[in-house]
């Protein structure tokens, strides 16, 4: 089989079985990964082309694997269920005021004197879909419940906003139910103000070897500072992702979305998570265990690896980052028992390695 045939196979596969074949357990599965992972590994060419439909390859064939050994937990391998309806969609298209203004609207509302016209969508997942729109020349976005069974967390995040007060947060404008043209049933939907950039994981798709490690330095002195300021609301985050961080290279700004399944309150004794992502989710987390800041800091060391074009499955990084960094992130994916907790002390601990250690300038152009 070429590395054509591989990944042209693996993209139409509907489940770790059309691609693996049948397997009896784990070990057979982990075989057929090895023999996979050894004949197709990126690092195997220097040929920049092969190598990016290797990374593509070795990417979906991971996902595949992790997948297939849950499926063969629970018994489901050999019968799997149909792909799920509402998959994670990124967005498609970035929208300037100029280009929504030559769009027909596909609803338009007034909501506390505000008129908010809604143009197409951009993004969704198990629970949201996301519109892009405009409040007179601002660019603002419509989170609308999927369906009416997620209102509850569509009011779980307008409420939360609600209370916070952060260049890094979207400001939520209005809340109203939807039950028009717009969608068909009555859901839960709020308007919220827009980050300019990009998501980390569009940012991955065009630089899917890693950025340079200074930059990676001044998002991680964003991201503690954000995450700081929730955490002294007794807010954790607890669905941070490369689609749930959105990087401004302009300004340098790092702000934060996916505020769904965020944990309000989480100091209380029944304060519990509501999403594992796989990869980015502290692997202690389920949805018994008592909530705490260091799960949060747990994603935002296994985005840096990622940034970095490491290993997020195996926490491993390119020789080439600084020792002193990669010190740094390992302790940030370490046991919880032993893990940080305090986002001010590490972004204390971030600026003093970028400046003084890695001596990154204070403010370097960002181009991807």
């Amino acid at each position: 089989m070429t590395l054509q045939q591989a990944y042209d196979k693996i993209e139409a596969a509907g489940n770790p079985k059309d691609f693996f074949g049948p397997v009896a357990n784990k070990d057979e599965l982990q075989d057929l990964f090895r023999e996979f992972s050894l004949r197709f590994h990126p690092d195997r060419t220097q040929d920049k082309t092969e190598k990016e439909l290797r990374t593509k390859f070795f990417q979906i064939l991971t996902e595949m694997y992790f997948v297939g050994k849950e499926q063969l937990d629970n018994g489901s391998y050999l019968n799997p269920a149909p792909k799920s309806s509402a998959p994670t969609v990124t967005p498609t298209a970035t929208y300037d005021v100029s280009d929504l203004e030559k769009l027909k609207p596909r609803l338009i509302f007034t909501k506390n004197g505000k008129e908010y016209k809604i143009y197409e969508q951009i993004y969704e997942n198990a629970i949201t879909k996301i519109f892009v729109g405009l409040c007179g020349k601002e660019k603002i976005q419509l989170n609308v419940a999927r369906e009416s069974k997620y209102n509850d967390y569509i009011m779980n995040e307008y409420e939360v906003l609600k209370k916070l007060s952060h260049f890094s947060i979207p400001v939520p404008l209005a809340i109203l139910n939807i039950n028009d043209e717009l969608e068909d049933d009555d859901k839960l939907a709020f308007v919220m103000t827009a980050h300019r950039g990009d998501t980390i994981d569009e940012i991955m798709k065009k630089k899917p070897y890693g950025i340079d490690q200074r930059h990676v330095t001044w998002i991680l002195e964003r991201l503690f500072e954000n995450i700081g300021y929730l955490h002294s609301k007794c807010v954790i985050h607890g669905n941070l992702r490369p689609d749930n961080i959105v990087i401004n290279k302009d300004n340098h700004g790092v702000g934060l979305t996916g505020f769904e399944f965020c944990v309000d309150e989480a100091n209380k004794p029944g304060a519990r998570y509501k999403i594992m992502n796989k990869f980015y989710s502290a692997p202690e987390i389920n949805k018994t265990i008592r909530t705490t800041p260091d799960t949060d800091i747990y994603s935002i060391g296994q985005i840096a690896i990622l940034l970095l074009g490491g290993n997020v499955q195996t926490g491993e990084l390119p020789a080439s980052v600084n020792t002193n960094l990669q010190r740094f992130l390992r302790s940030l994916i370490g046991d919880h028992k032993t893990r940080p907790n305090d986002a001010w002390k590490l972004w204390d601990e971030i600026r003093h390695l970028r400046k003084d250690v890695m001596k990154v300038p204070t403010f370097e152009k960002f181009d991807y």
